[in-house]
């Protein structure tokens, strides 16, 4: 970003100024909206209020957390000096890549529910965000819409009443999460959010190309620093303004890190 400071001088015109005008203030007397409560029923689970976010974990897991690695690649000594610097950098980088491939590529530590709806076509197969492993996957179902997910659906059942498996079957081989579920017995009801799935979200591990393309951005963060109003250069070269185009080209975009994991 290209910034200049632009200093204009002109002739000092006096202006009379208007007496300030006193405003009495005006005190509102407002109602408490009602309180609502909620009615749950014992042994069943029942969906979150429209609207109700779930506290998600941020925990070190979830970042690339080698700043000796950052301070490596941008040729500063190993050490406790920039480690706050370099911690933020790589945190930006993270969440960065994370936006930009519209997924994450941490797991979670303790498994959370989430809420689909199945359309007429996804009666068999349900797409559902990335599941890192199926320990201590729950899988249950609303099929009357009343809020309750009374029907338990059991991994890997070939009989009984739900059964569903988790697709791709050779996910967890090849590094990358479970992406759908296949209902083997029965079907995925159509309502709205019929189908509560409890799982570790995420990818079981980072991958190697996400987590250089994250390196490289998070040096870049890491740099900006040294490169106030665009300006950057050294003893030799001395200070050097960066060309705005050079930015509108995509010099501070983050990597495609998508196109590396597809």
């Amino acid at each position: 970003m290209v910034a200049a400071l632009v200093s204009d001088v002109g002739d000092c015109v006096e202006v009379e100024q208007p007496e300030p005008v006193e405003i009495a203030p005006v005190e509102v007397e407002m109602a408490p909206a009602p309180i609502k409560k909620a009615r749950t029923r014992q042994g069943s689970k029942r969906r979150p209020a429209p609207g109700q976010a779930q506290e998600v974990d941020h925990g070190d897991h979830q970042r690339l957390r080698q700043p000796d690695r950052l301070k490596a690649r941008v040729g500063i000594s190993a050490g406790g000096a920039h480690d706050d610097d370099a911690e933020r950098a790589i945190e930006a980088a993270s969440r960065a890549a994370d936006r930009w491939c519209g997924r994450r590529f941490y797991a979670d530590t303790a498994a959370t529910a989430r809420y689909y709806t199945a359309l007429l076509e996804q009666v068999t197969h349900l797409p559902v965000d990335d599941i890192s492993t199926t320990v201590g996957l729950l899988v249950a179902t609303d099929d009357n819409w009343d809020g309750v997910y009374e029907n338990a659906w059991t991994l890997n059942a070939r009989t009984g009443s739900y059964g569903f498996m988790v697709e791709p079957t050779n996910a967890a081989v090849a590094g990358r999460p479970y992406t759908r579920l296949h209902a083997v017995v029965g079907s995925w009801p159509t309502v709205a959010q019929g189908v509560s799935v409890t799982a570790k979200w995420g990818w079981p591990a980072i991958p190697k190309e996400v987590e250089e393309a994250t390196l490289i951005v998070a040096a870049r963060y890491y740099k900006r620093k040294d490169t106030p109003y665009g300006m950057m250069g050294t003893e030799e070269t001395g200070f050097v303004t960066c060309p705005h185009g050079s930015r509108r080209a995509g010099a501070a975009r983050p990597l495609p890190a998508a196109r590396l994991v597809g």
